[in-house]
């Protein structure tokens, strides 16, 4: 028979014995196994015999069966079983002395009340494992009440207990409490001398008073939770209407209760009625039941008696109710429960039990009585009836959490939890036969694997180009393959008799122990050492070993490889690259060594071998700047150590300096593991080439910062192999990107201009040529944009040494576009400032002569009868002086040299006067049409500029005809911003002119954001004008009309299509730029060959203001003070001092200033005001004002001016002028500004 391992366990469950030699583990069967030692494979059997899982499976079966009727026994025995007079309840095996206690219920044994509670005190004590006898006995007082029988009842129980002790009484109900108090003296410990304590329970209607003056007494009292019911009652009817209390007063207890729930009806303030039906015969309070509702509640509060007046007891009266009523039931006491009503907050009997005999262990462990409260409510628990829940459709989520639920239908898993268990444990012991059975199969395949394995393992280490060596922790080789054999010459029996260091000279016992002391498990070591021969030949060898652990005994597992070979060439090598000029360096991972070659010392000036070779000395040789980013280099290399290393760094040579440093490295061998063992690589010195690289890299970026410091292109031309090369700013500054031209001549010869290309070819060939001493030339090349950029460029050529012939052409361009803008707006200053300072002067001189014509004329007015002919007379000589004064203003504006006022001012006005000014100058052959709206509201701008706009574009559209007849439209008319240009399909651009047909070929510009578009696009209002009233101005002609390019443009300022000397390029510059000023917008319409409109649009004033009407001398400000005039003209004089004495001054005037002065120091307080002109022939005006002030600080000033370039009114009153007066002079001017002074 097999042996197996003892049985260790014992059964945790002790089941049935079959018969008196089998148990429930065989004697030869167990559950445990055993497995042997590693690589033996020897393996018993983990399944217990057959006849063992037989019984085992029908005992557990049996054991459940049994449980269950067990289970079941005991429940029956709990509900039917009679209390003893004497119950042990237990005997605790620590304390074999049992206490006695006396039970004294009040009423009989089989009354439903009392058997609760007594079964709540029995089920307390053996659950607390006390060791207590327990002596029942019940007074009978309910269905005996008569006197006679309570004073027999008494005298039974005094002789009965008379002469035994007991350790504490628990008192059922009020009848057998009042009974004890009343007779204290008789249940008497006598062994503490002391009263025997007392728990009660069940005691209706308790006080204290009740047990004043009594000692050793607690207990348990029956209040119902009235409140707390009805509150739930409330909660899971929310649609009910009143509370129906059924009840008598024929017993203290009721009448009690009726008055609890009368107290507690004012606790409910909400819309709910009580109704009580109180001692109702029962046939009335059948008809009463019957009247009520399913949303009223009923609260059954005492007892109920029948028609003969016997009381109903708890079942019966709770039925009867039941049978009667529609309405869900509440009551106070559990006894209650399973007869119809709903449940509640309950007095429970077996509560009031289980905690009377919790009271009464308590006692029993050391606690005194007086130190126990008495206990309330904290009895009643919330028990509720599943069936009536159901009858009335509560939701059971609103119930108390906690509460106890009766009747409710057992689970399926509560039903069948016994048949169940037994099914899964009958299923759970069949998985595990048959995982046991697989368990031993897969065993017996796993030795059969194992046997393979182990030959072929065999196989493979005998066949390995590498000796094998197996040895324990004592370094005695166990085992080795046939090459290790082979190698040292000693047979398989020798070496597994040896040591280690019996083939390894270099190791001891000590040092074999101290080699491997510190290195951890399963961790390779790769070193390099000799194996000594039979012959006695040492064998130079790598040795790659394995320190590992099996069942605690160390082991090394070795594989060694001869490097004879290696080390041979490793030799032959030192001495090759001893001659080379770079240095070379060796690092073997394996042993972590480095070696440096003598050349590696002495390119950096020491002597071979000065210092250790380390990586660590490595590092120290570093340059400071270089270190970071080396050091990185060669440690993310270490990570991987892939075949291949490169780096470059400075290394600090012997005397301090340092040299350039390019080192290259590659792996030569590497380990049966694919790890890297040795590195070969080497130093070159690259300081000068470092250094020549460097100087040419600042060559270039010199050159790079002169190119772009000049902001020139630069081209090449190699005259050999007609290559050309255009610099991508070259390129740029022709608007493209590097790749858009390519570097041939042919892009060179697209983009110049004709005229240029013959020019540059010929000033080229004649440097070429030796004709000219350099090559220097301007010339126009195309934009991309379709614009013409102005090129200088400037270049050399490189000639052959031998015959001086041009080889290649290296030159640049230079974009000179600002420039030559520059050049011309610079003409054009000194064009405008010379046509300045003839205007200044002719304006001076002019208003000199106007001012005596207007100045006589408003004097003659004054004088002449309004309806005389010399009165029309005398206003057509002011009207045309005053058309000077403003044509002087008109030469001021265009010379830049006047300032711009805004004023209302109406376009009619001026266009006529225009047109009337220009109609001389206009050839014949252009026909003039006119449609002016003489309503057109008033604008608010200068005059002079409006002028300036009319003239500039009715000077435009007469160049564009000049060459053939053609009509010339002028056009004014008021209209809101809604006014938009015309349809695109419409025959002619307006119906009142109609001078511009419509096609395909027409173009739109808005001066607004300077916004352009082809006719062929959508229709829509190109202005982004306000919302508001517009004065129109257009001006047509149906001249050579603008190109789409030039439409673009012709809004910048300079850009002309007009030959050289027929216009500066800035005519609708100003008209925009002034138009713009105005918050107003310019439109043009254009198509070629067709002609042009062009719409000014110029914002209405909203309130027209009306014109200062000349008045008659009466009526300007007058005086009587003293006035010095000075003026160097004597017509100005007299007139000033005829105009200021018919204001009623006293007036002095003198054509000499030196003489005024003079006049003026001698009585400096003879005159209030001076008035001066400005241009005079000893001393200006300012100059003169000046000396008077020396004389005089406080005197009034006023200074006059035909035109000067030293004073304007701001001047003046910087100076502390007191006027300032541009002539010619009105009388009004003069005398509000002489006033104005006075003042």
């Amino acid at each position: 028979m097999k042996k197996y391992l003892p049985v260790v366990a014992k059964p945790l469950i002790k089941l049935p014995v079959i018969n008196s030699d089998c148990t429930f583990i065989h004697s030869d069967c167990t559950f445990f196994y055993h497995t042997c030692r590693i690589h033996t494979c020897r393996i018993k059997t983990i399944l217990p015999c057959l006849s063992c899982l037989i019984l085992l499976i029908f005992s557990t079966y049996t054991l459940l069966s049994a449980s269950s009727l067990q289970e079941i026994s005991t429940h029956e025995t709990q509900i039917n079983k009679k209390p003893a007079n004497e119950t042990p309840v237990h005997k605790s095996p620590l304390n074999t002395k049992e206490k006695h206690i006396l039970i004294l219920n009040s009423y009989h044994p089989q009354y439903e009340w009392t058997k609760n509670i007594t079964s709540g005190i029995m089920e307390e004590f053996r659950n607390s494992q006390s060791s207590v006898r327990l002596h029942f006995d019940y007074m009978d007082t309910r269905r005996n009440r008569t006197p006679e029988y309570k004073e027999l009842l008494s005298q039974i129980l005094e002789e009965k207990y008379k002469n035994k002790s007991f350790e504490l009484i628990i008192s059922t109900d009020n009848n057998a409490l009042d009974y004890l108090l009343a007779n204290r003296d008789i249940y008497y410990s006598t062994k503490h001398e002391k009263p025997i304590p007392i728990v009660f329970c069940g005691i209706n209607n308790f006080s204290d008073k009740m047990i004043a003056g009594q000692s050793e007494i607690t207990g348990i009292a029956e209040i119902p939770s009235i409140y707390e019911t009805m509150q739930i009652a409330r909660k899971l009817h929310p649609a009910m209407e009143q509370f129906v209390v059924v009840g008598s007063t024929r017993t203290l207890s009721s009448r009690l209760n009726l008055e609890m729930i009368k107290t507690t009806v004012s606790n409910f303030t909400d819309e709910i009625a009580f109704v009580y039906y109180i001692d109702e015969h029962v046939e009335n309070l059948k008809n009463l039941l019957g009247q009520l509702h399913s949303h009223d509640v009923v609260l059954l509060s005492g007892i109920l008696y029948d028609s003969i007046g016997n009381p109903l007891d708890f079942t019966e009266r709770t039925r009867f109710i039941r049978k009667y009523s529609p309405s869900p039931i509440y009551s106070f006491w559990t006894h209650c429960m399973g007869n119809g009503i709903v449940g509640g907050k309950l007095v429970s009997d077996v509560m009031q039990g289980k905690m009377a005999a919790e009271t009464a262990i308590k006692i029993l462990n050391g606690e005194t009585p007086e130190t126990i409260p008495i206990i309330g409510k904290e009895a009643n628990t919330w028990q509720f009836d599943y069936v009536e829940l159901e009858r009335f459709g509560i939701d059971q989520t609103l119930i108390p959490s906690g509460s106890k639920i009766i009747n409710k239908p057992p689970s399926f898993y509560a039903r069948y939890k016994n048949l169940l268990w037994g099914f899964l444990v009958i299923l759970l012991e069949g998985i595990i036969i048959i995982l046991l059975i697989l368990n031993i199969i897969k065993r017996k395949e796993t030795q059969k694997s194992l046997a393979a394995n182990e030959k072929r393992f065999r196989r493979l280490v005998d066949h390995s180009s590498d000796s094998i060596y197996l040895s324990d922790g004592t370094g005695k080789i166990i085992d080795v393959n046939s090459v290790a054999i082979e190698t040292t010459g000693f047979s398989r029996e020798i070496m597994v008799k040896s040591y280690v260091w019996d083939i390894d000279p270099n190791y001891n016992e000590e040092s074999f122990r101290q080699f491997w002391k510190n290195k951890p498990e399963n961790s390779s070591v790769l070193i390099e050492t000799t194996h000594r021969h039979k012959s006695g030949k040492e064998i130079p060898v790598e040795i790659n070993a394995l320190k590992f652990s099996e069942q605690g005994q160390i082991y090394y597992y070795s594989m060694a490889r001869d490097i004879s070979d290696r080390k041979k060439s490793e030799l032959e090598l030192e001495r090759t690259l001893a001659a080379t000029t770079e240095g070379i360096w060796w690092w073997n991972f394996a042993e972590d060594k480095m070696r440096f070659s003598e050349r590696y010392y002495t390119m950096l000036g020491y002597e071979p071998d000065e210092f250790t070779a380390s990586f660590e000395n490595w590092k120290k040789l570093l340059h400071p700047d270089d270190y970071e980013n080396a050091l990185a280099v060669a440690e993310e290399y270490l990570k991987t150590k892939p075949d291949e290393y490169e780096n470059e760094f400075r290394l600090k040579t012997k005397s301090g300096s340092y040299r350039w440093i390019h080192t290259k490295g590659r792996v030569v061998e590497r380990d049966n593991f694919g790890n890297a063992s040795l590195m070969i690589g080497n130093h070159e010195d690259v300081t000068e080439k470092k250094d020549a690289i460097e100087k040419l890299r600042l060559n270039e970026e010199r050159l790079s910062l002169a190119l772009q410091g000049a902001n020139d292109g630069l081209w090449d031309w190699n005259m050999e192999t007609n290559e050309v090369f255009y610099s991508p700013r070259w390129k740029e500054m022709l608007g493209y990107d590097d790749h858009e031209i390519v570097n041939h001549f042919s892009e060179w010869e697209r983009l110049i201009l004709p005229e240029g290309r013959e020019m540059a070819w010929k000033s080229l060939n004649e440097y070429l040529e030796g004709k000219r001493e350099n090559f220097t030339c301007e010339f126009r090349m195309r934009h991309k944009n379709g614009t013409f950029v102005d090129i200088l460029s400037r270049a050399f050529a490189i000639r052959r040494d031998t015959d001086n012939q041009p080889v290649r052409v290296i030159g640049t361009h230079v974009d000179i576009t600002e420039r030559k803008m520059m050049e011309k707006r610079l003409q054009h200053s000194q064009k405008m400032e010379a046509i300045g300072n003839l205007a200044g002067g002719i304006a001076h001189d002019f208003n000199n002569l106007l001012f005596p014509i207007m100045g006589m004329s408003e004097l003659l007015l004054e004088d002449l009868p309004p309806e005389s002919q010399e009165y029309e007379n005398a206003r057509e000589i002011l009207n045309a002086a005053s058309r000077g004064k403003e044509l002087v203003k008109q030469i001021l504006a265009f010379s830049r040299q006047s300032d711009h006022q805004s004023m209302p001012v109406r376009i009619q006005d001026i266009l006529k006067e225009v047109l009337k000014l220009m109609r001389s100058s206009i050839p014949s052959n252009i026909e003039i049409v006119e449609n002016i709206d003489d309503q057109c509201g008033k604008v608010n701008a200068d005059p002079t500029q409006i002028h300036q706009i009319i003239m500039n574009l009715i000077t435009n559209a007469c160049h564009s005809m000049e060459t053939s007849t053609g009509k010339l439209s002028i056009e004014l008319e008021e209209s809101s911003s809604g006014h938009s240009l015309p349809d695109k399909n419409s025959s002619f651009i307006s119906n009142k002119i109609g001078y511009l047909p419509s096609d395909k070929s027409s173009h739109v510009l808005s001066g607004h954001n300077n916004h352009f578009q082809s006719d062929q696009s959508s229709n829509k209002e190109l202005t982004l004008l306000q919302p508001a009233r517009y004065a129109i101005l257009s001006v047509s002609d149906t001249g050579c009309g603008i190109t789409t390019e030039c439409m673009e443009r012709i809004f910048d300022p300079y850009f002309t299509t007009k030959p050289q000397g027929k216009g500066t390029g800035l005519g609708l510059s100003m008209v925009y730029g002034i138009v713009k000023k105005y918050e107003g917008d310019v439109k043009v319409v254009s198509a070629p060959d067709k002609g042009t409109t062009v719409e000014v649009y110029l914002p209405l004033i909203k309130e027209q203001l009306e014109e200062p009407v000349s008045t008659v001398a009466s009526d300007h400000p007058a005086g009587n003070e003293n006035v010095l005039i000075v003026d160097d003209d004597e017509s100005i004089l007299n007139l000033e001092t005829m105009m200021l004495k018919r204001l009623g001054y006293n007036v002095k005037g003198y054509l000499n200033c030196v003489d005024a002065l003079e006049l003026f120091r001698s009585t400096p307080h003879d005159f209030d005001l001076v008035i001066s002109d400005m241009t005079m022939p000893c001393i200006t005006g300012d100059m003169f004002a000046a000396e008077i002030r020396k004389i005089r600080s406080d005197i009034p000033i006023v200074i006059c001016t035909g035109f000067s370039e030293r004073m304007d009114e701001d001047k003046a009153k910087s100076m502390g002028i007191n006027g300032f007066l541009m002539k010619p002079i009105s009388v009004a001017n003069l005398a509000k500004v002489v006033r104005s002074a006075l003042s």
